[in-house]
């Protein structure tokens, strides 16, 4: 398949892998067009399904590895190890077909799903003990926010910050945010959103989004280096946590540490 039609839009056939949090997902999508989507599970079956169900997508829809044009997957945050095992397959079945890889942000996947709200949307993973994995996309109104782990009563001074941008703009008789919640329950901020007249919704990214986003960002020449693509983890681990070890030292040396544990949550 040469590159002109491998960057088709219509044409190209695209794998999408999430195994960041909660039930891992795989997607084979041919353009924007979703052919099959299989779901895993919870994160103890990854490991041993993740890539026969690959294998086990393309066969049902009569499609090789070979004719892969494009393999997208969630690098975090979330889970370490779902997060791990997701990178590491989708940079093997890369290296193997020799295709590009695109690393999609969990964040970045749960807005997409969420489609167009009337006012900015905020998306939060929880991340255990009272911290969430968040980020804000806004528009004129609403400054968007880069990813982050903040703390409950941030998530909610970001929620009434977006309602507030969104009511200067929409009035008061539509939703003023979307609020996006992954794995959140009934939480302070889930009461917040309420309080603030935003539209709630509770998922977990899909293998489908990590593959449009994907493709979305194939289709402007994007794509990244399978030898240097590595997980996003915005925190430490839990037993680095209990040995008293954040991400400063990571900060000032740029090196990102692999721990083998995770938020109570998120893994």
């Amino acid at each position: 398949m040469g590159e002109s039609e491998r960057r088709t839009a219509h044409k190209i056939l695209a794998v999408g892998i999430q195994t960041a949090v909660g039930p891992a997902s795989v997607a084979l999508l041919e353009g924007r067009k979703l052919l099959g989507q299989r779901c895993i599970g919870e994160r103890f079956a990854v490991c041993r399904r993740l890539a026969p169900e690959i294998h086990s997508l393309l066969e049902a829809h009569g499609k090789s590895a070979g004719a892969v044009g494009l393999v997208a997957v969630c690098v975090g945050p979330g889970s370490f190890t779902g997060i791990r095992i997701g990178v590491a397959t989708a940079k093997a079945f890369s290296h193997a077909v020799g295709i590009p890889v695109i690393g999609v942000n969990t964040l970045d996947a749960l807005a997409f799903g969420a489609g167009v709200g009337d006012g900015p949307i905020l998306a939060f993973v929880d991340a255990g003990r009272g911290r969430y994995f968040a980020a804000a996309y806004g528009g004129d109104a609403f400054p968007s926010k880069e990813p982050a782990l903040i703390s409950e009563v941030e998530g909610a001074e970001w929620i009434e910050q977006g309602a507030e941008a969104g009511k200067s703009r929409l009035g008061d008789g539509r939703f003023l945010a979307t609020v996006v919640m992954s794995g959140c329950g009934e939480s302070f901020l889930k009461e917040k959103a309420q309080a603030c007249n935003a539209r709630i919704m509770e998922c977990f990214s899909e293998g489908v989004s990590i593959g449009r986003l994907g493709l979305e960002r194939f289709e402007r020449g994007g794509h990244d280096d399978p030898l240097v693509i590595r997980p996003f983890y915005l925190r430490a681990s839990s037993p680095e946590e209990r040995a008293g070890k954040g991400f400063a030292e990571e900060r000032e040396t740029g090196e990102t540490k692999e721990g083998w544990g995770g938020s109570e949550r998120a893994d």
